[in-house]
């Protein structure tokens, strides 16, 4: 940064810094849309559309090669780190911002948490709040049991429900217009008056082992095609009954 200022020019540095800049977009670009446009077994060409963000990082070297060669080893390098600074500090605000704030829905878990909630404990959540808007007028009223352990996550969940319980076993509970009971057990399965979905509650999940381009899709975006593993329940909603 010293050498930067004693000895760096816009002339130069600054020129190699504004043209690594845009190169930088123009390879994301090319990047981000190969990741997340899917190919069809004979386009070659989007198949091979990888090759834009190359390109573009070999057009980078290019020019610096060209400075070094006018001006200097020193003010290539020089312009050079100052890109990569730049672009690694954009890179790290993006992501970190994304990791923080960005919704649930679009993680494949939470990075911070010894054990992540689930993607769709936000969607059992969201369901159970809707069929209790239709049933009752109100987001929050709708009878809610769940049989068995009460896990941390799904507590949290549920605990605006005013008409919540917890039980040991499903006898007693016909009335109920929404059963929650562990997933894969055959003693729940409460037949055709209830319609049943799995949700899985928490989620264990890691990149290791990915390919390279559903790794670098991670990265970027922090989806992955593989779901998560973790503890599954099924959500029993009664058929019928008052929906308003």
């Amino acid at each position: 940064w010293a050498g930067l200022q004693r000895r760096g020019s816009w002339a130069n540095e600054g020129i190699i810094l504004a043209a690594g800049l845009v190169i930088a977009g123009f390879g994301y670009i090319g990047l981000t849309g190969w990741l997340d446009r899917p190919c069809a077994a004979d386009d070659q060409l989007c198949r091979l559309a990888w090759l834009q963000p190359v390109a573009a990082l070999g057009l980078f070297v290019v020019i610096v090669a060209f400075f070094a060669y006018l001006s200097g080893p020193a003010v290539a390098l020089r312009g050079a780190a100052i890109t990569g600074v730049i672009i690694g500090l954009i890179s790290m605000v993006s992501l970190g911002w994304r990791l923080n704030f960005g919704p649930l829905m679009n993680l494949p878990y939470q990075p911070l948490a010894g054990v992540p909630a689930a993607t769709e404990l936000q969607s059992l959540a969201a369901t159970l709040s809707n069929e209790s808007l239709i049933r009752t007028g109100d987001d929050e009223m709708l009878d809610v049991a769940v049989v068995g352990p009460l896990h941390p996550s799904l507590a949290w969940e549920l605990r605006r429900f005013a008409n919540f319980l917890q039980v040991t076993s499903v006898q007693g509970l016909d009335g109920n217009s929404a059963i929650i009971t562990p997933a894969g057990d055959s003693e729940f399965n409460l037949g055709t008056a209830y319609l049943g979905q799995d949700f899985a509650l928490d989620a264990y999940w890691q990149p290791a082992g990915l390919p390279p381009k559903e790794m670098l899709k991670w990265l970027i975006y922090r989806r992955a095609a593989t779901p998560p593993a973790g503890n599954r329940v099924i959500l029993w909603l009664r058929m019928g009954g008052n929906r308003g």
